[in-house]
């Protein structure tokens, strides 16, 4: 193979592992928005909570994968040394680790828990029926202060 062919495939390899490393980057930064949005308006689960820490830490370890490989890359194409097979094994990694990611994140989703609305409506609910048994006495109490009146007439 020539050397700008084998230039040009390097060129190829390292734009596509700095394109998964700025997708990787973008997911990051969307599950802490995720993660924001569910423990403000909703009641998550602590599975919710270990899927976030994998998917940050699977998309972290996938762009240092992809480091990893680009700068092996970059060694081997200055040496004259670059073949595919020298840096396959960290780019598969790379991908292998980004598609646990967007598992995780997908099963983050899934594992997100209820929202805080229905426990506002119980809530409601709740004080709704402390404020009848409140009434219910007050109006007890009325009877007797009524009674005592009479009584002390």
């Amino acid at each position: 193979m020539l050397d700008e062919d084998k230039r040009a495939a390097a060129n190829i390899t390292v734009t596509l592992s700095t394109q998964l490393m700025a997708a990787s980057l973008a997911v990051i930064a969307v599950e802490g928005a995720i993660y924001t949005f569910v423990n403000d308006k909703r009641i998550p689960s602590g599975w919710f909570t270990v899927f976030v820490i994998l998917v940050f830490f699977f998309f972290l370890l996938s762009i240092y994968m992809g480091g990893r490989g680009v700068n092996k890359l970059r060694k081997a194409v200055f040496d004259g040394t670059w073949t595919i097979d020298l840096v396959k094994n960290e780019f598969a990694w790379q991908a292998f680790l980004g598609v646990l990611g967007i598992i995780c994140l997908f099963v983050s989703l899934a594992t997100a828990g209820k929202a805080k609305e229905e426990n506002m409506q119980q809530d409601l609910s709740n004080l709704r029926q402390t404020v009848e048994k409140q009434q219910q006495l007050l109006n007890g109490f009325e009877k007797q202060l009524e009674e005592l009146k009479k009584q002390s007439r």
